[in-house]
């Protein structure tokens, strides 16, 4: 490559420069504005930059998980007027090269949308060992925070409980849990694929609302006392029976966008009769944050019947944006092949 390129791990005081690489990325979505202080203060991600001449032209962060185990990329872009010149590669090829010698790494993991799953397939996925792993359905629902009614008229048979660490420690711990409401052995967090592990737990509790939802007779503290923050049982979260019962589990998890909230939900399990309560709540701590523009963006499983969302949320008053109906890709590769990509051609 002609241009000469300079690499450099970044922190808090890069933030302006970041931000200038693509500022109006993603029509105005775009999460790193928001995100970037919390990922640069993470111990386990290291962002980089690529320079030329002084001029920050490139951004991608690296963010390990699963132990120790998984690098998940995220945040890449690269400045315009270098777009098509080959430097997101470089970039790719010096973060590779700057976590080689970790032997715990396994798998490089990204997260993309359709198009690009289309093009990493039908480019890359054989030739750079890419491994087609699972997909998740998205649906956009757009409304003004201040505008919408709480609803309260459901049917409380199944109430939702704010899970706590200790009690997702136990749901991580059961293979039976796991494979009821995790089949894909993923739990994900905007986009961020987490395997079912201890040390990813702070991961799943950082500014998060987690929901889970059984049948009321279930509860170990009565049909209406857990859906409050404050439950507890013993050691600080719900007895075995609460956990080997639960029919619906969600996780919503919020950034500031420039045209206001972008909140995500991500669904996990067939049930939906709990919905209402778990939508209910969700919305509910939306409009806590005191934003008045608000994305929802509802994750679910490929199978999930939307029609049970819509129903609920017009009940809101919020219809679903059909100019938005995206499906999202995680592949994975091992580090390995990765690393080799890194090595200098022979000719």
């Amino acid at each position: 490559m002609s241009i000469p390129l300079t690499f450099r791990e970044v922190d808090d005081a890069d933030y302006d420069a970041v931000m200038g690489v693509l500022p109006d990325a993603w029509e105005g979505r775009d999460y790193l504005p928001d995100k970037y202080p919390e990922y640069v203060a993470d111990p386990d991600c290291t962002c980089f930059a690529c320079e030329v001449e002084g001029d920050m032209v490139g951004f991608h962060a690296a963010l390990i998980v699963d132990k120790g185990e998984t690098m998940v990329r995220i945040g890449g872009r690269v400045k315009v007027t270098y777009q098509g010149q080959g430097i997101f590669q470089a970039l790719l090829r010096h973060m590779y090269k700057a976590h080689g010698d970790n032997d715990q790494l396994k798998y490089e993991s990204i997260v993309v949308i359709d198009t690009q799953a289309e093009r990493l397939q039908r480019q890359y996925a054989d030739q750079h060992g890419y491994s087609h792993i699972l997909q998740k359905k998205r649906y956009l629902y757009k409304f003004e925070s201040t505008g919408v009614q709480m609803v309260n008229c459901w049917p409380q048979s199944r109430v939702p409980h704010r899970v706590t660490a200790s009690d997702m420690s136990a749901i991580i711990s059961s293979g039976s849990i796991c494979r009821t409401l995790f089949p894909d052995g993923r739990v994900f967090l905007h986009c961020k694929p987490y395997k079912l592990v201890a040390s990813n737990i702070r991961h799943f509790m950082h500014k998060t609302l987690i929901l889970a939802s059984v049948d009321g007779s279930c509860l170990p503290c009565g049909n209406h006392a857990c859906a409050e923050e404050t439950e507890s049982t013993n050691y600080g979260g719900h007895s075995n029976q609460f956990l080997e019962n639960i029919a619906l589990f969600s996780i919503g998890d919020f950034y500031h966008q420039k045209s206001g909230l972008h909140y995500n939900i991500e669904l996990y399990g067939d049930d939906l009769e709990s919905l209402p309560e778990h939508l209910s709540r969700h919305i509910s701590y939306i409009k806590s944050i005191a934003t008045p523009s608000v994305d929802l963006v509802v994750h679910t499983h490929v199978r999930a019947d939307v029609r049970c969302i819509d129903d609920v949320m017009n009940k809101y008053g919020v219809m679903r944006d059909n100019m938005y109906v995206e499906t999202i890709h995680l592949f994975e590769r091992p580090f390995s092949t990765a690393l080799k990509e890194t090595e200098p051609e022979i000719a």
